[in-house]
C-alpha cells in the first residue's frame, strides 16, 4: 500500500471522528531526577533508574517553525514527567520546563507507557515521509526507538488506539484498519483478529479508545460512539457495558485499582467509575475543554488518584490535583 493513501485514510479517520462527537442535536463543550547538568544548552536528567536522557529545553511544542499537534500523554511518577506524543515527535514537561526528548520526530499517533516500568514506552504512527511506522519501543525513557513490529504477512500497521495491561505488561492492545491486534510478548508478535460486537470506528484518532484492565489481562474496555464496551477474552468478543454516557472518547484504567475508570464522556464530561464501569460520577469540574471539543487523552498519577491530566483536541493540557473539582493548564 502506498504512503498516500494511507495519509488519506488518517485524515479521514479524524474528521469522521470530529463529525461523530458534533452529530445530530449533541454539541459538548466538550522520586524526580537525582541530578541535572546544563551542558551547552541542553539537559542532560539523571534518574533513580539509572537511564540518562538528553532532553532539549524548548519554548512549546512547535518543530522548526512548523505548527504541531498532541496525539498522547502520558505520566511517570519516578521523574514527576509528563509526556506529550505529538505529530513531531516526543517532548516531556518537567519542573515547569519544556523539553523535546530524543531524536524521533515522527508523528507518534500511538503511545502507551508501561505500567509497571515506564521507562518502557511505546509508539505507532507515522514517518514524516510518509507510510506507516509499526511499533515502535523505547527502554530509555523515550530517548531512543526501535522498530520491533511491522505487522502480520506485508503489512505495517499503525496503531491510532494502543493499550498496556497494567496486570501482564507483555499484553499489549492495538487497533488498525477495523482489526483488534493482541500480544503475549511485549509487542514482538501480534494476533490479528476482528473483534465481535466492536465497531470499526471510534473518537480515539478514528479507532476504538483501548483501556487495559491492570488485574485481568483478558480484559479491556472501548470507549465508542455508543457507550463503554467491554471484553473478557481478549478483545475476541464484545459486550455494551453502558451507553448512559452518550460518546466516551478517552478512558483510563488505575494502575493500582482496576475497579476505577477515568474516561471523557457525552453525558458527563470528565467521569470516574469506582466499581469497573457499572456506576459513573462526573468529575468535570471547571475543565475548559473549548466549544466542540473534548478530552482525547488521560494520564493518571499512580501514586496520587486525586491527580489527572487530560489533553483536549485543541492541544491544551490541564491537570487536577484534587479529583477534578479544578483544573490548570500545564501547556
Amino acid at each position: 500500500m502506498s504512503n498516500q493513501p494511507r495519509r488519506q485514510g488518517r485524515r479521514a479517520g479524524i474528521s469522521q471522528q470530529k463529525r461523530i462527537w458534533n452529530s445530530g442535536s449533541v454539541r459538548l463543550a466538550i522520586a524526580g531526577a537525582v541530578a541535572i547538568l546544563i551542558v551547552t544548552g541542553v539537559w542532560i536528567i539523571v534518574s533513580e533508574r539509572g537511564a540518562t536522557a538528553d532532553f532539549e529545553p524548548v519554548s512549546s511544542i512547535e518543530y522548526e517553525h512548523s505548527p504541531n499537534h498532541l496525539h498522547g500523554i502520558g505520566y511517570d511518577p519516578d521523574t514527576d514527567r509528563l509526556y506529550l506524543a505529538t505529530h513531531f515527535g516526543l517532548f516531556a514537561m518537567e519542573d515547569d520546563q519544556l523539553h523535546q526528548v530524543g531524536d524521533e520526530r515522527s508523528d507518534l499517533m500511538g503511545f502507551s507507557m508501561n505500567p509497571r516500568d515506564r521507562s518502557e514506552i511505546f509508539v505507532s504512527g507515522h514517518p514524516q515521509g510518509g507510510g506507516n511506522l509499526g511499533l515502535l519501543r523505547s527502554t530509555d525513557e523515550g530517548v531512543t526507538f526501535e522498530q520491533i513490529f511491522t505487522g502480520v504477512e506485508d503489512e505495517t500497521v499503525d496503531f491510532h488506539g494502543m493499550s498496556i495491561s497494567g496486570a501482564d505488561p507483555d499484553r499489549i492492545y492495538g487497533a488498525f484498519m477495523g482489526y483488534l491486534y493482541r500480544s503475549q510478548d511485549s509487542g514482538q508478535t501480534f494476533t490479528r483478529f476482528q473483534p465481535a460486537g466492536l465497531a470499526d470506528a471510534g473518537l480515539c484518532w478514528g479507532v476504538p479508545c483501548l483501556a487495559a484492565d491492570s488485574d485481568d489481562p483478558d480484559r479491556v474496555y472501548a470507549g465508542m460512539p455508543e457507550g463503554v464496551m467491554v471484553s473478557t477474552d481478549g478483545g475476541e468478543t464484545w459486550d455494551t457495558l453502558t451507553t448512559d454516557l452518550g460518546q466516551v472518547a478517552a478512558m483510563k484504567v488505575d494502575s493500582n485499582n482496576s475497579s476505577r475508570i477515568v474516561a471523557y464522556t457525552e453525558a458527563m464530561g470528565l467521569a470516574i467509575s469506582p466499581d469497573a464501569g457499572e456506576t459513573w460520577a462526573s468529575h468535570h469540574g471547571d475543565l475548559p475543554v473549548g466549544e466542540g471539543g473534548y478530552v482525547f487523552a488521560i494520564a493518571l498519577d499512580p501514586d496520587d488518584d486525586q491527580r489527572i491530566f487530560v489533553a483536549t483536541m485543541n492541544n491544551d493540557v490541564f491537570e487536577t490535583r484534587n479529583g477534578g473539582e479544578t483544573w490548570t493548564r500545564v501547556i
